[in-house]
Order: structure tokens, then sequence, then C-alpha cells
């Protein structure tokens, strides 16, 4: 044992390797690799195309931190939420590079799978809220305009916990999310929520790798 049993847990019955039931999870998460693009017009009318706009593996073309809490419910369902710190190089329509910023809040709902002791897949759902600045190097130096988004994002996943023990599990996953990008428009009065729009959309696929802390 890591840690005490809780006192929300029943002493005479302290956890095994894979259990989830009224337990705290606390976890980090690395995103190992991944793809983001958007749909954009083709020439023909009313014709889409996928485009591709960025691929890369730990920390190349782009980096992203999660973190954050989840509560199990029961053996099969686990709700909680996730905060992200993301940081990736940007390209404007000008030709100009730039560094984009932001993070995001999720919460989210884990279904976990058929047990099979020590490994516990699910299926995830998510939804949440996040913001972006993005930083623009014109002329040999970095502009003083900071060109900010916000951004509702909603996403799914594939994965499994892989418990150690009781209280330590490594976690894998393939994640989809589907982010609206809301900018300010040009002349509208600042202290006006109707002054965003959504401007573009994009898409991102990970393998995300991490460690979760079970209570």
């Amino acid at each position: 044992m890591l840690a005490s049993t809780p006192p929300w847990r029943d002493p005479g019955q302290p956890p095994v390797d894979g259990d989830t039931a009224t337990r705290l999870r606390v976890f980090f998460d690395l995103e190992a690799a991944h793809w983001s693009g958007n749909i954009v017009a083709a020439k023909e009318p009313g014709a889409f195309k996928l485009r591709s706009s960025s691929v890369g593996v730990f920390g190349y073309r782009r980096t992203a931190l999660g973190f954050g809490l989840g509560w199990g419910i029961n053996e099969w369902l686990v709700v909680g939420a996730r905060g992200e710190f993301a940081i990736h190089p940007d390209r404007d329509s000008q030709g100009n590079a730039g560094i984009v910023r932001g993070g995001s809040f999720q919460p989210y709902v884990e279904l976990l799978f058929a047990r099979m002791r020590h490994v516990r897949p699910f299926v995830l759902g998510r939804a949440g809220i996040g913001g972006a600045a993005a930083f623009r190097h014109k002329d040999g130096a970095w502009s003083g305009q900071v060109s900010r988004t916000i951004v509702p994002s909603v996403g799914v996943g594939l994965g499994t916990h892989a418990f150690v023990n009781e209280d330590l599990s490594f976690d894998v996953a393939i994640t989809f999310d589907y982010r609206w990008n809301m900018r300010p428009r040009p002349g509208a009065p600042p202290e006006t929520f109707g002054r965003w729009y959504v401007a573009d959309t994009n898409m991102i696929a990970a393998v995300v790798l991490g460690l979760s802390r079970w209570f």
C-alpha cells in the first residue's frame, strides 16, 4: 500500500488492483503524438476536404500537458474534470511566424469495460472551454499585439488504466477533439460578448500517456 485507507472507504475492505468504486483519482498526462487539421472548402462547389496542419511526437510541433481529478461512482463509471496547457508554433496568413499558448477545462466521464483484474479499458467523453493567445514575430521582433481566442470543444477517447498496484495506474488513450475557434469581431465594443464569432474550427487526434493515483 502506498497510503493508508482514506476515511470514505471501509477499513475492512481494502481496494485491490483495478478497483475504482468510491475512489478519488488524481492524474497527469502527456501528449505523446498528435495530428491536427481542419475541414476546408474544395474547388468544387459544395465540396469539402480535410487539410492536415500539424503532425508531431513528444513536443515536436506541439506540447500539451494535462492534469485533473476524478471520482469513481462505481466500478464502471468515473466522472471528473481535466485541465490542459498547450503551446505550439504557428504562422499567420501573411507568413509571420508566432507562438500560440493556451489552456482548457473539460469535465469528463469514463465508462469502463468489463474488468480484467489489472487492466480497466474505458471509453471517454468530454466537453469544455478554453482560451489561447497568439504572439507574432514580425520584422525581426516580437509584436506587442496579441491575438486572443475562445475555444469551446467536445472530445471522445478510447483507452485503458493498467494498474501497477491498487493505488497506481499507467494510462494510455487515443483521443479526438473538435474545437471551435472564436475570435473578436473587428470594430466591436470590447466589453460585449457578442463581438466573438466562430472564425474557424480544427480537430486534434492524439496518443496520450499518463499516470493516475487512486485514493
